[in-house]
């Protein structure tokens, strides 16, 4: 890749399309050891409690996996993983729905109290937002149903989440930039849905990452809704009001699909090439189950699109 103008990060932070699919498998098998093992009707997972309204693997098990939207590659995949699962177990029923957007917050929340009312087995579900989806889960397990979260949870984490460590991925990206920019520039991050706990995280870890690096200086911080047209929308504004940004942490799918948009078009003159890299957070153990192929990890064609926005390292 040519010497980058701007430096850009693939979202997820080590959660590739394969560790997606990874973490809907995991997150939807654990729930059938719930229903199945729990005789007694409760059962307990790290630090929260939930009761089990199946009690027995001979029944067919309903569980209803929301993603935070529909429509894009990222949550496509995620429920590869739970029908890969399901498919595995063979007496589990996936019901996959989301509402359209990231910022429906209250559909979301409609969404998953009419799966809760309908009685299902199971509610695995990525929270919109961190606050307004905590009251659905305590109403799950007030109705004795297992409850997970995938991706973004709820503050306080009342139930187990399977996500990858925003934090410290947002980190890395201060410390990618600074290497890319020689520890001197001006950086933007474009957030996706603040008060979701993914954006709360990615946006924190990046600006405690820059703290590390006196030469460079968030200069903006502008929210696209999750919308890859907005994304392009708010990165142009971003370059004619910074004409010589030189970095661009785009925190999520939408964010960089549109960010590489604008800067593939710029508002300004100058280099305008792009870094985009997505790094693991996991150890050598976990990386190998991941790149591993099987049902829920088929591996990558080389013509795959996405592998242009990967550098694996």
């Amino acid at each position: 890749m040519r010497k980058a103008g701007f430096a850009m990060r693939k979202a997820g932070f080590g959660m590739r399309r394969e560790r997606l699919r990874l973490l809907a498998a995991a997150a939807v098998l654990p729930l059938l050891g719930i229903a199945a093992c729990s005789s007694s009707g409760s059962t307990s997972s790290g630090s929260a409690s939930s009761s089990g309204s199946a009690s027995s693997s001979s029944h067919t098990l309903t569980l209803a996996v929301v993603p935070k939207s529909l429509g894009f590659d990222y949550w496509t995949h995620l429920h590869d993983g739970a029908k890969c699962a399901a498919g595995k177990l063979g007496n589990v029923t996936i019901n996959w729905n989301g509402v359209a957007a990231e910022t429906d917050v209250t559909g979301e929340v409609s969404m998953l109290n009419g799966y809760i009312d309908r009685g299902v087995n199971g509610l695995i579900y990525a929270a919109t937002d961190a606050k307004a989806l905590l009251p659905v889960t305590a109403k799950a397990q007030a109705a004795h149903i297992p409850v997970y979260n995938i991706d973004s949870g709820t503050t306080p984490q009342q139930v187990p989440l399977f996500a990858t460590d925003n934090l410290k991925g947002a980190n890395e990206v201060a410390g990618l930039m600074n290497t890319y920019l020689h520890g001197h520039g001006k950086v933007a991050i474009i957030e996706f849905q603040p008060g979701s706990m993914t954006d709360n995280q990615r946006k924190q870890g990046f600006v405690q990452g820059l703290t590390a690096y006196p030469g460079l200086h968030l200069v903006a911080d502008q929210a696209d809704g999750s919308d890859a047209s907005r994304a392009l929308t708010v990165t142009n504004d971003i370059l004619t009001a910074n004409p010589n940004l030189n970095g661009i942490f785009g925190s999520n799918e939408p964010s960089v699909i549109g960010a590489s948009q604008a800067v593939r078009h710029p508002v300004s003159n100058g280099d305008t090439g792009v870094y985009v890299v997505t790094k693991q957070n996991m150890n050598q153990p976990q990386f190998q189950a991941i790149l591993a192929p099987s049902c829920s990890n088929p591996p990558i064609p080389p013509d795959d699109p996405w592998l242009k926005y990967v550098h694996m390292s």
